[in-house]
């Protein structure tokens, strides 16, 4: 959804007048942060009211987690927001109708503390809610994660949405959780060109598929500038490399007399198509990259065949390039892209510009899997599933895997548009 759509809905909140939405990036990841224009400057909706009214139309995942009140929009001369003179958002801080109360117990200051540092807030309170801190659902896996990690104790991101201030988690800490943290089954990796069953958001997205065969709904695209010399051979050895890394880059879906499953192959290879339009006029090169892009996005992916992945280069100069990567959902999601474009960002940058050869053997260590029945049935096991380690192994990844997919990639070389890694 774009960042207007949510502006306006925002807008139909009755204490706003006008509102802009846009993505902001911290260097670690972005985040969607609205500015509020209020309709009386007297009557200044609280962050809880905005997010409450935005829940009411949009999925948790649109839902800003910032919120920044201003007297009016900067605006430029042909009346588009200025968003160079847009104020930075600040640390969260304490609206004036919400008493400060400090933890009473060990545990409640010990996950103060810890939310203090997960939400990157200040001095947070015993009934302080997670919501009103910015709260979003990759910090819950995050702290879901810590309070395992440190108490030992099974807590799961639902609990913590249960209950999101911090007096009624430290209770349910204290109280052991929703149970111990079981022994978990021995890695079991699924072999190349396996059957291996599909998790139940996988047979969601099959099953929509088989309704619409063709339905470019689950389409994800990102589009990349690129400003400076690019090694078009470069980034073909690093998408190679990727691809032979990432189980799920080559993996197919396919249906068995209604049963649908994956079949993760031993080879696949993702090519970049190469488009160069520096030849146009200036004026006419934007519209034709457009006209790319959205030809990429609309075209159907065969499920049954390799790749659910495309890779464009369009080279519009010298030292100007973009690229477009469109993916099918069933291959994508927001932390695998973020994953993959690091991981080629780096190769590119590292090795690339070199002309070394890269190792495309490596796999991404499994560190925990869940057995098929818990994958189909969404049972005890639901942090991390249908992502890179999704596929290519026999069941869902476990809550630990969740650690190593949540935390924060560090920044690499290539940038979106909006300048967010």
């Amino acid at each position: 959804m774009h960042p207007q759509e949510v502006a306006r809905h925002l807008s139909t909140h009755p204490q706003v007048a006008t509102a802009h939405v846009r993505a902001e990036s911290d260097g670690e990841e972005a985040r969607l942060v609205a500015y509020v224009v209020p309709a009386d400057p007297h009557a200044v909706p609280t962050a809880g009211s905005l997010r409450a009214h935005l829940a009411e139309v949009l999925p948790a995942g649109h839902i800003p987690g910032g919120y920044v009140v201003i007297d009016a929009l900067p605006l430029l001369p042909g009346g588009k927001v200025d968003a160079g003179a847009l104020p930075r958002p600040r640390l969260w801080h304490r609206a004036g109708d919400v008493p400060y109360r400090r933890p009473g117990t060990e545990t409640g200051r010990a996950l103060a503390e810890l939310w203090s540092e997960v939400l990157r807030v200040e001095r947070v309170g015993a009934d302080d809610s997670f919501f009103d801190l910015g709260g979003h659902s990759l910090a819950a896996v995050r702290i879901a994660n810590r309070i395992r990690s440190r108490w030992a104790v099974e807590v799961s991101v639902h609990d913590l949405l249960e209950r999101p201030t911090v007096a009624g988690l430290a209770g349910l800490v204290d109280a052991g959780g929703t149970g111990r943290t079981a022994a978990l089954p021995p890695i079991e990796h699924g072999e190349d060109d396996d059957r291996v069953p599909l998790t139940a958001q996988q047979q969601q997205v099959w099953f929509l598929d088989q309704l619409a065969p063709g339905n470019i709904a689950y389409h994800a695209q990102t589009t990349i500038r690129v400003v400076g010399e690019l090694d078009a051979d470069a980034l073909q050895r690093a998408v190679d490399a990727i691809t032979a890394r990432q189980s799920i880059f080559r993996t197919t879906f396919h249906d068995d007399g209604g049963t649908p499953f994956q079949r993760v192959h031993a080879q696949g290879r993702t090519p970049v198509g190469r488009v160069d339009i520096s030849g146009l006029p200036q004026a006419g090169r934007r519209a034709r990259v457009e006209e790319l892009a959205a030809m990429e996005m609309t075209t159907p992916f065969d499920l049954g065949e390799l790749p659910l992945v495309r890779w464009t280069v369009v080279r519009l100069g010298p030292d100007e390039h973009e690229i477009i990567l469109v993916e099918h959902h069933l291959v994508h999601d927001g932390l695998v892209v973020r994953a993959a474009d690091a991981g080629v960002a780096r190769r590119v940058h590292r090795r690339g510009h070199r002309g070394a050869q890269l190792s495309s053997g490596a796999r991404v260590p499994v560190h925990r899997l869940c057995p098929p029945a818990a994958a189909r049935t969404g049972g005890a096991c639901h942090a991390a599933d249908a992502g890179p380690l999704g596929a290519g192994a026999r069941g869902r990844s476990c809550p630990g895997d969740a650690a190593l997919l949540a935390d924060p990639l560090r920044a690499a070389g290539l940038r979106g548009r909006d300048g967010a890694p």
